[in-house]
């Protein structure tokens, strides 16, 4: 039995598996997409780390090789879907720090917790899953 690639969808920690799991699997995997995804930290990937100093009186922390490795995209097409008004993970943490051919990052108007049935998130992400192999299409909003 021959089986398609699959496409792998994170919704905000979600990232770990799709974008490590795409990483570990690039053979079997056609794409990765991650819907506000805090994937490029160095520290606080959330806009509530002023209340981790308030309550530890530390600042959140997070190992520098594990930072990298989560900014790396995975060897695959690769679309960040993110908002700048999510209100909890802080939309510069979820783009790539350089372009290519494979990373795609769209932006949507939209809060954290809505972005499951954010009816700008869905047409993103149909779209995605609408693109035939090989070079893709950008994406581009109605």
């Amino acid at each position: 039995m021959i089986c398609s690639p699959a496409t792998l969808i994170g919704w905000s920690l979600g990232r770990v598996y799709a974008r490590e799991v795409g990483k570990l699997m690039a053979p079997y995997i056609r794409q990765a997409i991650t819907i506000a995804t805090p994937f490029n930290a160095d520290a606080d990937p959330t806009n509530a780390g002023w209340l981790t100093r308030l309550l530890s009186g530390n600042s959140p922390a997070i190992d520098p090789a594990l930072s990298q490795r989560l900014r790396t995209p995975p060897p695959m097409r690769t679309t960040s879907i993110y908002s700048r008004s999510d209100g909890i993970v802080a939309w510069q943490t979820c783009r790539h720090e350089e372009p290519s051919i494979l990373v795609h990052e769209i932006e949507v108007d939209g809060s954290h917790m809505g972005m499951g049935w954010n009816r700008d998130v869905l047409a993103a992400v149909a779209d995605r899953l609408r693109q035939p192999p090989g070079p893709w299409c950008r994406y581009v909003p109605a």
